[in-house]
């Protein structure tokens, strides 16, 4: 068979990385999770003019993009409850999502482009009868919110549609898909080994995967997912002292906090150097105070442990003075480390969570580099953890080794467990390059004191610092066992397009380009496509690239608007791959937004 591999009688699988099934019986069709693909000749195959029914687990495009041209034929969709808004009515969605200062960090940006029509909600633990077939409902949480499995008594035993629950070996197709609301890194986790409970009690035959190929040791799969998230939740726990003070006060003799994120370095001849200036209130009120108990003479410069808003969102307006912190010419100058200042000066390229939408104008930028602010020396240094686009200023002050660390890492609350901190995956989690990388340098140079963004500054002993790297080390591990040998299930910004925020003008033309960071451990070659609304068109000088092991390369697009614009003012664009002979569909999205001239 050219489109499809038999699984079993009147159990077909479409060959390819996403799977998409087909349940034949008294010449009735039922398909679970459509990809995009050649669906009158798959049909065909199978020697049947159209699907009767579609099912879907869960909302995302990859594995529903085939939707619409199945309803279109006559197939009646019925999807789970909880996300027929994000599939009725997905058009909508793109108009009015937010992607600015944005905290919520599940996967609704991978909902179709298209709106399609819907049939029905389907409700855990609920029953259908579709034609030959009873379907009963089980809540599969975890890759989306509303994610649904499907069981159905056919030929050989009782089938699971799981979509992207799981993938075999212990593994999920993605594992940043799991992380849903911004401090809580274990909600989908949990509810994931909840619902595999109630999976396994359904004793099924067979798992059928929407990323992998049909399962039949059901006890062992199980087995190995729920084990692999045991361990990954159980790491990551938080071991955490909020702040406890919140006013201003002196922390040391030249190191003050100052409110909210904001520490403050004050040199002997009375120049300052504030860190991670965020919010204004409660920060603005407090400068004044702040300048005259310090004997500040001026605030010198503003720097930064990273882009989110209650780090950096004040930082132009605090550096220009505000009441009661007049400053002689020139301002305060605002200083970064070079991995935030695409991010800093250029937010529009970008949909990172916590991202602000002003764009900043940065007077220096820093490679990793020491350097002395009025005697005393500083060493400015990239600090992956919380976020990968995040840094550290460690200073040599009051006879300490200071860190300043953002929000990597956290003032213990029990000393029998690591220092640790939050693992977040939409801020980027890359096993190597983060909290694993950042206790290593801290290592290196030898830190005394951490100074968080969100607790009061502590004392660590080398052995402190080992057991945060021996930690680092075994979330890396644990999460490489959740997702397999590349990092494609890890890292949500291997793919691209940039810019994100695309503004166009009808009939004109604008750049872009996809950019790919490749998870592999093997070199491949990628041919890249956009897809795009109709009446759109798009050129490049080549679109494709090879790409060495661990590389990063982007093929440009000139994107081509039409004269008339559609009616809606935000329209996604997204990427097909073609990798060693697979097709990655809908990996990457972007916004074109109509600019009004």
């Amino acid at each position: 068979m050219q489109h499809w591999l038999q699984i079993e009688e009147g159990l077909y699988r479409l060959k390819g990385r996403i799977a998409g099934y087909a349940l034949l019986r008294d010449g009735q069709c039922l398909i679970v999770d459509p990809p995009r693909a050649d669906w009158p000749a798959a049909l065909a195959e199978l020697g049947v003019p159209r699907a009767d029914w579609v099912l879907a687990t869960h909302h995302h495009r990859d594995t529903l993009a085939g939707a619409q041209e199945l309803v279109a034929r006559g197939a009646r969709l019925y999807v789970p409850a909880g996300e027929v808004d994000l599939v009725a009515r997905a058009a909508d969605f793109w108009q009015t999502a937010r992607t600015y200062i944005l905290y919520d960090c599940d996967s609704t940006f991978s909902a179709l482009r298209e709106s399609v029509p819907v049939a029905g909600g389907l409700s855990p633990n609920s029953s259908l009868s579709l034609g030959p077939w009873q379907i009963m409902v089980l809540p599969l949480r975890g890759h989306t919110r509303c994610h649904s499995g499907y069981l159905v008594d056919h030929a050989s035993g009782r089938l699971a549609f799981v979509g992207a629950a799981m993938a075999g070996g212990g593994t999920v197709d993605k594992w940043c898909d799991f992380h849903w609301d911004y401090m809580d890194f274990n909600r989908g986790h949990r509810v994931l080994l909840e619902d595999l409970g109630a999976l396994a009690a359904a004793k099924p035959n067979l798992l059928c995967p929407s990323h992998a190929q049909p399962l039949y040791d059901i006890a062992v799969e199980l087995d190995a997912l729920q084990a692999n998230l045991r361990r990954f939740i159980d790491l990551v726990e938080p071991n955490r002292i909020p702040r406890q003070r919140d006013e201003l006060y002196q922390v040391l003799p030249h190191v003050w906090f100052i409110g909210q994120t904001c520490y403050a370095i004050v040199a002997p001849d009375g120049s300052a150097l504030l860190y991670d200036v965020g919010y204004f209130d409660p920060t603005r009120s407090r400068l004044a105070d702040f300048c005259r108990l310090a004997h500040v003479t001026r605030i010198e410069a503003i720097a930064f442990s990273h882009y989110h808003d209650d780090h950096c969102w004040r930082a132009t307006e605090v550096a220009h003075g505000v009441s009661g912190t007049s400053h002689a010419a020139p301002r305060s100058q605002i200083w970064s480390h070079r991995i935030l200042a695409d991010i800093l000066t250029d937010p529009d390229r970008f949909r990172y969570p916590c991202l602000m939408p002003d764009s900043m104008h940065l007077d220096r930028v820093f490679d990793d580099a020491s350097f002395e602010f009025h005697g005393i020396p500083l060493h400015y240094i990239f600090l992956p953890g919380q976020t990968y686009w995040h840094a550290g200023l460690v200073a040599e002050v009051d006879g300490r080794r200071i860190a300043f660390t953002g929000d990597n890492l956290w003032r213990p609350a029990t000393r029998d467990r690591a220092v640790m901190g939050p693992i977040i995956s939409r801020n980027r989690y890359l096993p190597g390059r983060s909290h694993d990388y950042s206790a290593r340098r801290l290592l290196d140079l030898d830190v005394t004191t951490i100074a968080p963004a969100h607790g009061e500054i502590f004392e660590v002993t080398r052995a402190d610092l080992e057991g945060y790297r021996d930690w680092a080390d075994a979330v890396a591990c644990s999460a490489r066992s959740l997702t397999g040998p590349d990092l494609a299930g890890i890292d949500c910004w291997w793919c691209r397009i940039d810019p994100f925020h695309v503004y166009v003008t009808a009939g004109g033309t604008v750049p872009l380009k996809v950019v790919v960071d490749s998870p592999f451990s093997r070199p491949v070659r990628v041919r890249v496509k956009l897809n795009l609304p109709a009446g759109f068109a798009a050129q490049a000088m080549q679109d494709s690239m090879y790409l060495p092991a661990g590389a990063s390369e982007s093929v440009a697009f000139r994107l081509f608007v039409p004269s008339h614009w559609p009616a809606r003012r935000r329209l996604p664009i997204t990427v097909d791959l073609l990798i060693g002979g697979e097709v990655w569909p809908e990996q990457a999205e972007a916004l074109l937004i109509q600019q009004v001239v």
